[in-house]
C-alpha cells in the first residue's frame, strides 16, 4: 500500500523546485529588463490580465507540466515491448529515438528561445544545472528546466511590465506551484527509470 506523502517530501520537492525556478526566473527579468526595448512590455497590451493568467496557467499544465508524464508514459510502453522479435525492436528502436528527438525539440525551443529574449543569462544556469547534475539525473534536469522556461516563456509573451501586479506576481506563485508537483510526483519516474536499465 502506497504511503501518502509527509509533509518533508512536499518541503524538500518545493526547494528542489525554487533551486530551478528562482535563478530561472531572476535570470530572465534581468536580461529582459537590462534590454534597451525591454521583452516584459512585449505582451500583455492586448490581452487582459485575468484572461491572460488563465491562458498562461492552463498552458503551463499542458505544455509544461503534463509532457513530463506523458513522455514518461511513452518510454513506458516502448520499453515494455523490447522482448520480441528483432523486427519489432527495430521498430521499437526507431519510435524511442523518435520520442527523444520530439522531447529533445518540445522543451529545447523554450529553453533557447527564452534565452535568446532575455540577453541568454537564463541559458547559463540550465547549461551549469546540466553540468553539474548526477550522470542519471542529466535527463531529469533537463526536463525540469524545459517546463520551467516553457512557463516562463508563457508568461513573458502573456504580460506587459504594467500587469505584473497582482495578477502577474499570483501567477508566478501558481506556476512555481505547478513546477513542484513536476519535482513532488514526475522525479522518481525518471530517475528510477533511468537508473534500472
Amino acid at each position: 500500500m502506497q504511503q501518502p506523502a509527509k509533509p518533508s517530501q512536499w518541503t524538500h520537492s518545493l526547494a528542489k523546485s525554487l533551486l530551478v525556478v528562482v535563478p530561472t526566473y531572476s535570470l530572465a527579468a534581468y536580461g529582459a529588463l537590462s534590454a534597451e526595448s525591454s521583452n516584459l512590455t512585449m505582451g500583455g497590451s492586448t490581452i487582459p490580465p485575468i484572461i491572460g493568467a488563465l491562458v498562461v496557467i492552463l498552458f503551463t499544465l499542458t505544455h509544461g507540466v503534463v509532457p513530463v508524464f506523458f513522455y514518461r508514459f511513452f518510454f513506458q510502453g516502448l520499453e515494455s515491448g523490447k522482448g520480441g522479435e528483432a523486427k519489432t525492436n527495430s521498430s521499437l528502436n526507431l519510435a524511442t529515438v523518435f520520442v527523444n528527438l520530439h522531447m529533445t525539440v518540445w522543451y529545447g525551443f523554450p529553453i533557447l528561445g527564452l534565452a535568446a529574449m532575455t540577453h541568454w543569462y537564463s541559458l547559463i544556469w540550465v547549461a551549469l544545472h546540466l553540468i553539474l547534475a548526477k550522470k542519471h539525473h542529466r535527463r531529469w534536469m533537463y526536463l525540469e528546466h524545459g517546463s520551467t522556461c516553457m512557463a516562463l516563456l508563457l508568461f513573458i509573451i502573456t504580460f506587459a511590465g504594467g500587469d505584473l501586479f497582482p495578477i502577474g506576481i499570483a501567477v508566478v506563485f501558481l506556476q512555481s506551484l505547478l513546477l513542484t508537483i513536476v519535482e513532488w510526483k514526475g522525479k522518481d519516474y525518471w530517475i528510477e527509470q533511468v537508473e534500472t536499465n
